[in-house]
């Protein structure tokens, strides 16, 4: 699933998704979501925000930081 996902990188062969590479794009159609999520220690939550906005085209920071 993580090599679906697009957060591991195979070594041998190619992936497609939906007729397409892996990469942003597909990330629209496979999502994968760990059973504990995890950050690295100094990650705030606006770190991980923006960690996550790396990968997702339809991302919406603005809508995550509105109070």
């Amino acid at each position: 699933m993580k090599l679906l996902a697009g957060l591991v990188r195979q070594t041998e062969g190619e992936i497609y998704v939906d007729g397409k590479k892996i990469g942003r794009k597909t990330k629209a159609v496979v999502s994968y979501l760990q059973d504990n999520p995890s950050f690295d220690g100094w990650m705030k939550v606006e770190d991980a925000l923006r960690f996550y906005e790396l990968f997702y085209l339809d991302f919406e920071m603005d809508r995550c930081l509105r109070k």
